[in-house]
C-alpha cells in the first residue's frame, strides 16, 4: 500500500483553479457575517473557511500570515481553539473555493471576536490563497464569557454565561436593550436586534443583577453593564417574581465599526479579587508565566513540580491552550521571577492533560516543604491544546495521524492501532466515524516530528484519543521511518439533509459479498445495499434500481467517507422486507450528496434495489495528472510511462482533456507538473485511445509558465458528448 502512495501519479500540485461545488459542512447560520467550514473531507472542527456577505457565502484569503486569523475563526465557530495550519497547500485537502472572496488580505490581533473586527486590507488574492482551519473542538471558556445556544443561526440563541467555571442561562425579570446590545458586542456583532423571553429551558441557572447601567449606552463587554455579576446566585430553575430565560439575536454592520466597540477576551474577562476554591495565579507580575499558587481549603499554596499534563491543565484554566516551558525554583534561568515563598503549604497535583479546570485533578501534600520543587511555567497563546489530532499527507478525511501529547505533534505507530482507536479520533476531529485503518503509511514529511513511544488501547468509546489507556510499545515494533499509521474517517452521515448508509446482502441474494479486509487495510462496511433516511425520525429504505448508473454509485461512495465505486449491481428486493424510499436518481458525479442528485421519491415497493462496492483507492487530491498507456508496463516498480493519454483527477475522477485548444504551451505545463522536462510532441487525436470517463475536462488554453495546467484558462469539467 505505501508504494501505492509513493506512485508517481501522486504528484501534489501548487494549485488549482477549477470551481466547483464542495461538501459544506456546519451550516447552520445564513445571517450577514457567520462563518461555515466548507471542502471535500470537511468536518465539523476543520474545512475551508467561507463567510456569509452580501446574501452569499464567499471564502476568505490573505497574503499575510494567517495564524491568528485560524485562532479568531474558530473562537467564533465555538469550536475551541486552534489546532494549527492545515500542513501543505489547502487546495489540496479541501479544494479550492468557487465563486465570491468575500474577505482579502485580511490580518487579526488574535483576540478578536469576530472576522470582520480584524483589519482587511487593499491587496487582493485568488483562491489559491483560500483560508482552511482546523480547530480542536476542546473549549477553554474564560471567566465572564457569553454564548448563544439553542438558535436556528449562530448569532441566535439563549443567553448562556461562563461564572464560576460553569455554564449558565441567564435568567432575569427583564434584559434591558444596553445589555443585550453589550452582549452582542462581546460576541463580536454589533448590535441586539431583538430580545424575548425563551420557554422549555433546563439546567443551572444564573440571577443577573440589575442592568440600569446599560439602560442607555452600551459597553463592549457586559462586565461595564453588571459590576456585581461575580456575587449572582445560580439556581436549578428560573421561576417565580416574573423571572425567565431570554434569548437574544445579534446583528452586525461595518457602517457601525465606527461607533460600537468591540470586546475582546482580554478585556471582557472577569477577575475576582477574592479567591475562590482551586482558583490558580501566576505570582511574578505576568500574565503568562510565573510560580504557580493554586487556592486550597481557604490559603494560597505553591504547586510542587509539575509533569506536562498539571502544566497543561493550569494553563487551559488561565485561558492559554497549552504551555510551553514548566520549571522549578531551582532554575537558574528565573532570575526574573526571584519571588520569596508564600506562607502556606505546597501541594502535588495529578492530572490527565485533558481537564480545563484543577479541580478535575487529584491533590496530595509533598513531603518536600521547603519550596525548593515550586513550579514555574510559562503558558502560550498560540500553540494547541494537549491531546489535538492532524491528518496530513493524503486528501480529504484520509490522512497520516498526529497527536500533541505536549507541545508538538508526535507520529503514532500502526502496532495496535485497531478501528476502535481509530474511531475515538475520527470522533474527536469531527467525523462521523473512522472507516479503515492503514499500516506503514508515510505520507508526509513534517520536520522535527517524533514517534510517539506509547500505544493506546481504547475502548471506541472515548471522548478523545488521550483519554485512552496507554501501553508501552518495544522498539522493535516501530521503525521512525515506517511504522507510521494513517487512518480514513467517513464524514457525511452527519450531513446534509439525509443521512446513507451501505448494509450487507447475503450471498445467495445475488448482490454484492461483504469481503473480507483486503491487504494492511482494516474497517467498516463498504459494500452492500444502499440505503437512506430521508429525516430523523424516519425509518430506512433503500434505493431503487432503476436508473441508477456508475456515477450516482460514484456520489453515493463518496458520501459515505470513500474516493469513488468500484461495482454497482440490483438485488431483488423481496424477503429483505426494505421499502424504497428512491427511484430515478440520475447524478452527474460531481454532486457532493445524493440530496442533490435528480430523483424522485418512490410511491410504491420497487421490483430490485441497489447495491454498491465502494473503492479501496485512497483519497487523493484534486488537480494530479497521469499519463495512461496501456501498451506500456503498469508495474509499480517500473519507471512511469513518458507517454500517454493525459487525464487528471477532479472529485474522485479520473478525467481526459479536450485537446480542442490544446497546445506546446499546456503540453510544456503538463509535463513540468509531472516531473519531466518539455515532452518532445503531443497529439490531440486521441492517439493513446478515447478515455474511458464519460467526464472529461474542458478545452484549456495555456501561457506555458503556470506551475499546473489547472492554472490555464478554461472550462470546468463537464459530460462528454457521446
Amino acid at each position: 500500500m505505501s508504494s501505492l502512495l509513493n506512485h508517481w501519479q501522486f504528484v501534489f500540485l501548487v494549485s488549482l483553479s477549477l470551481s466547483l461545488t464542495f461538501l459544506h459542512v456546519k451550516v447552520l447560520a445564513q445571517r450577514e457575517g457567520d462563518l461555515r467550514l466548507a471542502g471535500y473531507g470537511a468536518s465539523r472542527l476543520a474545512g475551508r473557511l467561507e463567510i456569509f456577505l452580501g446574501g452569499e457565502w464567499g471564502t476568505v484569503c490573505s497574503h499575510r500570515d494567517t495564524l491568528d486569523v485560524t485562532k479568531v475563526a474558530c473562537r467564533q465557530l465555538g469550536l475551541g481553539h486552534f489546532v494549527g495550519h492545515v500542513p501543505g497547500s489547502s487546495s489540496l485537502r479541501y479544494g479550492l473555493g468557487n465563486g465570491a472572496i468575500s474577505l482579502e488580505d485580511v490580518s487579526c490581533r488574535g483576540d478578536d471576536l469576530h472576522l470582520l473586527r480584524c483589519d482587511i486590507g487593499s491587496a487582493s488574492c485568488d483562491h489559491h490563497m483560500d483560508i482552511s482551519v482546523m480547530c480542536s473542538g476542546i473549549l477553554t471558556p474564560y471567566e465572564g464569557e457569553v454564548r448563544l445556544v439553542g438558535g436556528a443561526y449562530a448569532s441566535e440563541g439563549v443567553v448562556q454565561i461562563n461564572l464560576h467555571h460553569t455554564w449558565s442561562t441567564v435568567c432575569s425579570t427583564d434584559v434591558e436593550p444596553g445589555l443585550a446590545t453589550s452582549m452582542c458586542r462581546q460576541l463580536g456583532y454589533t448590535r441586539a436586534l431583538s430580545v424575548q423571553q425563551a420557554t422549555n429551558v433546563t439546567g443551572q441557572f444564573l440571577e443577573l443583577p440589575s442592568s440600569s447601567h446599560c439602560s442607555i449606552s452600551s459597553y463592549p463587554c457586559i462586565q461595564s453593564c453588571l459590576p456585581d455579576l461575580l456575587s449572582s446566585p445560580s439556581s436549578p430553575s428560573c421561576s417565580g417574581d416574573g423571572l425567565s430565560a431570554w434569548s437574544i439575536t445579534c446583528g452586525i454592520s461595518e457602517s457601525e465599526f465606527g461607533n460600537a466597540t468591540s470586546g475582546s477576551t482580554t478585556d471582557c474577562a472577569i477577575h475576582s479579587t477574592q479567591a475562590e476554591e482551586y482558583e490558580v495565579r501566576l505570582h511574578g507580575n505576568h500574565p503568562d508565566h510565573g510560580r504557580v499558587e493554586v487556592y486550597v481549603e481557604g490559603q494560597w499554596s505553591t504547586a510542587q513540580e509539575l509533569r506536562d499534563e498539571e502544566a497543561t491543565v493550569i494553563c487551559k484554566q488561565l485561558g492559554f491552550p497549552n504551555f510551553y516551558l514548566s520549571l522549578t525554583s531551582s532554575d537558574s534561568s528565573l532570575t526574573d521571577l526571584d519571588l520569596e515563598p508564600v506562607p502556606g503549604s505546597q501541594i502535588r497535583l495529578f492530572c490527565t492533560g485533558l481537564e480545563t479546570h484543577v479541580n478535575g485533578c487529584s491533590f496530595s501534600s509533598p513531603d518536600v516543604t521547603d519550596h525548593t520543587t515550586d513550579a514555574y511555567i510559562y503558558c502560550s497563546p498560540i500553540l494547541w491544546p494537549f491531546g489535538s489530532l492532524q491528518l496530513v499527507g493524503g486528501a480529504g478525511p484520509f490522512g497520516q495521524l498526529l497527536v500533541s501529547p505536549k507541545r508538538d505533534f508526535q507520529w503514532l505507530c500502526d502496532a495496535h492501532f485497531t478501528m476502535a482507536e481509530a474511531e475515538v479520533a475520527c470522533r474527536q476531529m469531527g467525523y462521523a466515524n473512522a472507516i479503515r485503518v492503514v499500516e506503514n503509511s508515510l505520507l508526509s514529511d513534517i520536520p522535527n516530528a517524533s514517534l510517539l513511544h506509547y500505544s493506546l488501547l481504547c475502548s471506541g468509546d472515548e471522548d478523545y484519543l488521550m483519554a485512552c489507556q496507554r501501553r508501552s510499545l518495544v522498539n522493535e515494533y516501530c521503525r521512525d521511518d515506517l511504522d507510521f499509521v494513517a487512518i480514513q474517517c467517513g464524514s457525511s452521515s452527519s450531513t446534509g439533509g439525509w443521512r446513507v448508509r451501505l448494509t450487507p446482502v447475503a450471498a445467495d441474494n445475488d448482490g454484492v459479498h461483504n469481503d473480507s479486509h483486503r491487504g494492511n487495510v482494516s474497517g467498516g462496511v463498504r459494500e452492500g445495499r444502499v440505503e437512506v433516511r430521508l429525516e430523523e425520525g424516519r425509518e430506512w429504505g433503500g434505493v431503487c434500481a432503476d436508473e441508477f448508473l456508475d456515477l450516482s454509485a460514484h456520489v453515493a461512495c463518496r458520501q459515505l467517507g470513500f474516493e469513488t465505486y468500484s461495482s454497482v449491481a440490483a438485488v431483488e428486493s423481496g424477503g429483505d422486507d426494505v421499502a424504497g424510499h428512491l427511484t430515478s436518481v440520475q447524478c452527474t458525479g460531481f454532486e457532493d450528496l445524493l440530496d442533490y442528485c435528480p430523483h424522485s421519491l418512490a410511491t410504491t415497493n420497487c421490483s430490485h434495489l441497489v447495491t454498491i462496492n465502494c473503492s479501496d483507492i485512497l483519497p487523493f487530491p484534486d488537480g494530479l495528472l497521469r499519463l495512461v498507456n496501456t501498451s506500456s508496463s503498469t508495474s509499480l516498480q517500473d519507471p512511469p510511462p513518458s507517454e500517454g493519454r493525459l487525464e487528471v483527477s477532479y472529485h474522485g475522477l479520473w478525467m481526459s482533456v479536450c485537446g480542442r485548444l490544446f497546445s506546446q504551451e499546456a503540453a510544456n505545463v503538463a509535463c513540468r507538473q509531472l516531473r519531466f522536462e518539455a515532452p518532445a510532441n503531443y497529439c490531440i487525436n486521441a492517439c493513446f485511445g478515447q478515455g474511458t470517463s464519460d467526464i472529461h475536462f474542458g478545452e484549456y488554453s495555456c501561457h506555458g509558465n503556470e506551475s499546473s495546467i489547472l492554472d490555464c484558462w478554461g472550462q470546468h469539467p463537464q459530460q462528454r458528448v457521446l
